[in-house]
């Protein structure tokens, strides 16, 4: 339940998926995954949490899109319940970095 076509983060030693502890704990890939791969490309953690807190404050207008837009009202619902998970996966970061 990986939420992601493809795996997010290589392991660079035996060519595989890498996963971190908040995979191995979760099951999925949450905000923390986020920050490793993002570490791992060089950006600097702090705008990489921030973005993914503004995210959440966004959510609304996310909803929003989909309640205004054409699709059949369970389509709306499935979808409205497919960003909130996925939003409170991306919460999940782990502790800040020193």
């Amino acid at each position: 339940m990986g939420l992601l076509a493809l795996g997010l983060l290589h392991d660079p030693d035996d060519g595989g998926e890498y996963f971190t502890e908040a995979f191995k704990h979760y099951g999925y890939y949450t905000g923390q995954d986020f920050v490793v791969l993002g570490s791992r490309l060089g950006l600097p953690e702090k705008p990489i949490r921030a973005f993914i807190r503004k995210l959440a404050i966004d959510q609304k207008k996310i909803t929003d899109t989909i309640n205004h837009s054409y699709m059949p009202d369970d389509m709306k619902g499935r979808a409205i319940q497919m960003v909130k998970d996925r939003m409170q996966a991306l919460q999940l970061l782990g502790p800040e970095a020193s």
